[in-house]
């Protein structure tokens, strides 16, 4: 190779030079100091020769008083060529170790940025939704609402959701005909991991025996068992839990009833709790933050915007009135939800209507507002809570004929439907318990009474 000839050169043409490595030639008109001198210009280690020796190297000039400047610059950090040429001789260069510089310490840490916003994008597309995001989702998912606002919240009547996940779809199956007969309008509520089961009417008449639903595991093992009396045989009353008990409010046979009764789930019969002010059939009963209410009804001539609170009411006097519906209806679905009470559907003076009310109760306002519609009139339907969800099951519409829908509502009146019932049905009772929604009886096409009961639970996601 260039400057390192195999055999010694001739004396009188070249002398031993110890630039890098022993051994090293160079020929005698350029001499050893020169070419160290250009050497160590080349590879940046000075900038000026101390004077003595010309360089012939390209960019290396003759400046000032007679000193060589060098206008090459050092070699780049990446550059890794083993031999430089001067004046026709190769000269060595030592290899150096690359040392980061701060444009490669700049890039490296872009590109640590570059993979950490990589893995938290992942991450977060992986991860649960948190509340907010997950309602917008499932939104975008059922499309457009059937309900919209006829009327503007009022008094704050219609709070936001929170963090409430609304259902997107359900499941219904038929555990079969647990009812010992089969039934219409009767009134149910949950206390103490069961639900009762009260009065109704059906082919063999009306109903006094108060029967108690056992929901199994999962629906399984479910069953059905007589729990007490009633003091008188009725249908169309409104149930609510009332701590360990239940207080069955109005109801009768040809008549309303002012009767409220209690009833407990140990057995026994129900006892005679107070009376209302007035006669009240086609009604619903629900518990809002550990308080019964009793709301809407038929007066036996007149229709009953009335909500009456009989938390703390001990039946000396007819219980207070604590609100008014924002439209006087009967045979609606009611739903407890957190904050008030949700009122879908029933009939009013004008006939079968489609409006949502939202009943704000304890704390703040009470004003009433219609805050929704459902996508058709709607009347004799179940409503129950699922996962903070009021569901609006089954019904009829104005022509009387019995619907499958299972609609979810929220407290801004947004109608979601999320499942069907294997028959049109309506006229029957739901309570859930156990993470589910349970529907008894009710009223099949044709006017037929079933005896049949129905599990709802949430479908899980796909």
């Amino acid at each position: 190779m260039i400057g390192r000839p195999a055999a010694r050169p001739d004396p009188a043409c070249y002398e031993r030079c110890e630039l890098e490595e022993p051994g090293r030639f160079v020929p005698r008109a350029v001499g050893c100091s020169a070419a160290r001198l250009c050497r160590q210009r080349l590879l940046g280690v000075i900038a000026e020769s101390a004077g003595g020796g010309a360089c012939s190297l390209p960019g290396m000039t003759r400046t000032g008083a007679g000193r060589p400047r060098s206008k090459v610059p050092a070699l780049p950090r990446w550059g890794t060529a083993r031999y430089a040429r001067f004046s026709g001789v190769a000269l060595l260069r030592r290899r150096r170790r690359r040392v980061p510089g701060p444009r490669t310490a700049k890039f490296a840490l872009g590109l640590l940025v570059l993979a950490g916003l990589a893995v938290w994008a992942v991450h977060r597309r992986s991860a649960p939704a948190g509340p907010d995001r997950a309602a917008s989702s499932a939104r975008q998912a059922t499309g457009t609402s059937l309900g919209t606002p006829a009327r503007g919240p009022v008094d704050g009547a219609a709070p936001s959701v929170g963090a409430v996940v609304p259902l997107t779809s359900v499941t219904v199956e038929d555990l079969g005909q647990l009812l010992p007969k089969a039934l219409v309008g009767t009134a149910a509520a949950t206390v103490g991991g069961r639900i009762l089961i009260f009065g109704g009417s059906g082919p063999a008449g009306f109903n006094a025996t108060i029967y108690a639903f056992s929901p199994g595991t999962n629906g399984a093992g479910a069953r059905i068992t007589a729990d007490g009396q009633l003091p008188l045989a009725l249908h169309d009353a409104g149930a609510a839990p009332a701590g360990n008990d239940v207080l069955l409010c109005g109801g009768g046979q040809s008549v309303g009833s002012t009767a409220v009764y209690r009833a407990s789930p140990v057995g026994g019969t129900a006892t005679l709790a107070g009376r209302l002010p007035q006669p009240l059939s086609d009604l619903e009963g629900v518990e809002s933050a550990g308080r019964p209410y009793c709301l809407g009804g038929w007066t036996g001539t007149a229709y009953s915007d009335a909500v009456y609170d009989l938390g703390g009411w001990g039946g000396a006097s007819p219980p207070p009135v604590t609100a008014h519906l924002a439209l006087a209806v009967r045979y609606s679905a009611a739903v407890a939800l957190p904050g008030g009470v949700l009122v879908a559907g029933g009939r009013t003076a004008q006939g079968a209507t489609a409006d949502v009310q939202w009943v704000p109760l304890g704390a703040g306002a009470r004003t009433t507002a219609v805050v929704g519609r459902l996508a058709r009139p709607l009347e004799y339907a179940s409503g129950a809570a699922l996962d903070g969800t009021a569901l609006i099951i089954g019904g009829c519409d104005a022509a009387g004929v019995p619907t499958s829908a299972v609609l979810a509502v929220d407290k801004r009146g947004t109608v979601t439907p999320v499942g069907r019932l294997p028959t049109g049905l309506c006229y029957g009772s739901a309570a859930a318990v156990g993470g589910a929604v349970y529907l008894f009886g009710g009223e099949t096409a044709g006017a037929l009474a079933s005896d049949h009961v129905w599990r709802i639970v949430s479908a899980p996601a796909p």
